[in-house]
């Protein structure tokens, strides 16, 4: 049990027996939260914008509760630490994979430590004889000043485009290295098999476009002059908190810069009506898309309660429409209510063709039930299934791995998903029966020599019963080779 609060922090507590009935009478008592503040510096020693730092303080834990990215000197403070040792992760800018400073020693921070003055230095890299160099262009062919182009793996480079949109990357080993370019203005590129020794890289970066409109009643045509907008592919993922604009305009107008090229939709919610997604509309690199006019209509109230699977209230259920999410930060982000210890909801803003209410909990499988007809008040209740539950080990080459994700489908962060111990256990809980989908990938700094080789089963699981799958990395000894053409010819030495 971990409680979370501005200005305050507590490390989990427990484990504690969950007897049937339910405990009463917990007592947290909350520390004044902690603060970690210092620069974080690339291997030159130039300050880096936009990276994120994560304090762990233990295996698949993190803490912090506020944290903005590093600015243009490269300064940072993290929130809301509790008392612990902590070692340090930090996530450069546009990307969401952490990376760990092993060479750092933990940081012991006390209750209500400012600890600062902290220098972290992102260089990943391991010395060797090869480099990479090439040049960062626009779409009009110009060149384009302070883009990160980083060199991430089997081990980390990074550099900076300088005036004229050139990079050179030494001290690469003899490898095929996965890239990533990212410049806030432009819409990032990852690029992959690109062999250390390459030289007279061209890569072209897309120009962001933007999204114009106005949001009205669907029923009168009058403005909407006060609601939230999201694009939907813009999120911090580093929180987990969706990244809506609040807009206050008598017209009802909104403007979202920075959106990548694309087919990109927008969802707007207000007091009083229904949420809304826009008609997919294709923003072109560079290019505004103006007078997009989203509708939006007068919600429905339902109101409901869910109960666990003893049939008591269950609080901390979120309560969804139609379909139960399958990506975690949806879940996180996009509840559309969250039940209290009476295990009650209310939604007040339900879209006429929505047919059903979804409740989820991270304990239990998920409950569904139909939204009675009509147009008035709808009440509704959903009950909690016992859930499955999945065990086992991961292995590569006999050995177990540490710190691996295994999660319920080939994406992450899933709804379910588990973090291997030092022993390379993992458990999965709250499962709904049938067939399910297993996926580990071995991740940047554990079992290096399997990056990215996802292991993929299917397992079948009962409602209140325990399966075991157990999952092992085994040499592979197979091979995938083709030619790309465009045209019927080979293509010219451009990246896109």
């Amino acid at each position: 049990v971990q409680p979370v609060k501005s200005g305050y922090a507590l490390a989990p507590q427990g484990p504690f027996e969950l007897p049937s009935a339910g405990i009463d009478g917990l007592v947290l008592t909350m520390e004044p939260g902690a603060r970690l503040s210092g620069v974080v510096l690339s291997g030159t020693g130039a300050p880096i914008e936009g990276v994120r730092v994560l304090p762990s303080p233990g295996p698949g834990q993190c803490s912090g509760i506020s944290t903005e990215p590093s600015d243009a000197e490269g300064r940072f403070t993290v929130y809301g630490l509790f008392a612990a040792e902590y070692r340090i992760s930090v996530s450069l800018p546009g990307d969401t994979v952490y990376r760990r400073l092993d060479e750092y020693a933990p940081i012991e921070i006390s209750a209500g430590e400012h600890v600062e003055g902290i220098e972290f230095v992102c260089d990943f890299s391991s010395p060797g004889d090869f480099a990479i160099a090439g040049h960062v262009v626009d779409t009009a062919g110009e060149s384009i000043r302070g883009v990160y182009v980083i060199a991430e793996r089997p081990t980390w480079h990074e550099t900076q485009t300088g005036g004229d949109g050139q990079f050179h990357i030494e001290g690469l080993r003899d490898a095929d290295f996965e890239m990533y370019v990212w410049h806030k203005q432009y819409a990032p590129q990852r690029l992959y098999d690109i062999p250390a020794g390459r030289d007279g890289m061209r890569i072209v970066l897309e120009a962001r476009g933007g999204i114009e409109g106005y949001v009205v009643d669907a029923a009168t045509g009058s403005p909407v002059t006060d609601f939230e907008i999201l694009e939907r592919t813009r999120r911090n993922h580093f929180n987990g908190q969706a990244d809506y604009l609040r807009v206050s305009d008598e017209n009802g107008r909104f403007s979202l810069a920075g959106v990548e090229p694309g087919e990109r939709t927008v969802l707007v919610r207000a007091n009083g009506y229904a949420p809304e997604t826009s008609d997919p509309v294709l923003v072109h690199p560079g290019q505004t898309v103006p007078e997009l006019i989203v509708r939006l209509s007068a919600g429905r109230i339902v109101e409901g309660i869910v109960y666990d699977p003893d049939g008591q209230p269950a609080q901390e259920a979120r309560i969804f429409l139609d379909e139960q999410p399958t990506v975690g930060f949806v879940i996180q982000d996009y509840a559309l209510a969250v039940t209290g210890a009476d295990g009650r909801f209310t939604l007040e803003s339900v879209p006429a063709g929505a047919t059903q209410v979804v409740a989820w909990h991270p304990r239990h499988a998920a409950a569904h039930a139909p939204i009675p007809g009509g147009s008035g008040k709808a009440e509704v209740e959903l009950q909690l299934r016992p859930g499955a539950t999945l065990e086992g080990t991961v292995r590569a080459e006999g050995e177990p791995i540490p710190n691996l994700n295994v999660t319920i489908g080939d994406f992450s962060p899933s709804v379910h998903e588990s973090q291997t111990d030092e022993a390379g256990k993992y458990t999965l809980i709250g499962l709904s029966a049938g067939t399910v989908e297993v996926v580990s990938n071995p991740t940047f700094g554990e079992a290096e020599s399997w990056y990215g080789r996802k292991h993929i089963r299917t397992v079948e699981v009962r409602e209140g019963d325990i399966t075991t799958l157990d999952l092992d990395f085994d040499v592979w000894p197979t091979e995938v080779a083709g030619r790309i053409t465009v045209d019927g010819q080979p293509p010219a030495d451009t990246l896109y």
